[in-house]
């Protein structure tokens, strides 16, 4: 089903659309030796959407 984005951006708990760069700050960070110790995890850069 097609949403219209302003429809979508609604259902988001932050009300927007995420970016490029926060997505793949995630995943630098994912990449890192400061999640050297993290496992089996999924990280939901969702903006709180369920």
């Amino acid at each position: 089903e097609n949403v219209p984005v302003e429809e979508l951006m609604k259902m988001i708990p932050a009300q927007r659309l995420g970016t490029v760069e926060e997505v793949a700050g995630a995943v630098n960070f994912l990449m890192s030796a400061e999640a050297g110790y993290i496992t089996r995890q999924v990280l939901a850069v969702n903006g709180g959407l369920c």
